[in-house]
């Protein structure tokens, strides 16, 4: 038998397996360092300056990547309260909604 923790790192709970949890821990750094670098990139790439440095030039792609940049990425934890709500399914009709019907518009 294979010693999951050898194929999978440090956590045989697959479902850790997300960006909320260390699952590995590289050489010459601690789980928590990997972490807390982790959380520096994210809150830098995810920053409102870097949201918008990045808007698309397409119009027809702005209402999907700021959906997806700000309700999921900068404000998910918000998102999830939402979605518990209302589900995850209405959120994301509501979503598609969006993005479809600025692209029907300028289309």
């Amino acid at each position: 038998m294979i010693n999951a923790s050898f194929v999978f790192g440090l956590d045989e709970d697959l479902s850790h397996y997300n960006t909320a949890h260390v699952v590995f821990e590289p050489a010459n750094m601690t789980a928590k360092e990997l972490y807390e670098g982790y959380l520096n990139v994210y809150k830098e790439v995810y920053s409102f300056r870097n949201i918008l440095r990045r808007c698309p030039e397409s119009r027809k792609q702005r209402v999907p990547y700021f959906l997806f940049n700000f309700f999921y990425r900068k404000y998910g934890k918000l998102t999830e309260k939402l979605c518990r709500l209302i589900t995850y399914e209405k959120i994301g009709r509501i979503a598609e909604r969006w993005s479809y019907r600025q692209r029907t518009r300028r289309t």
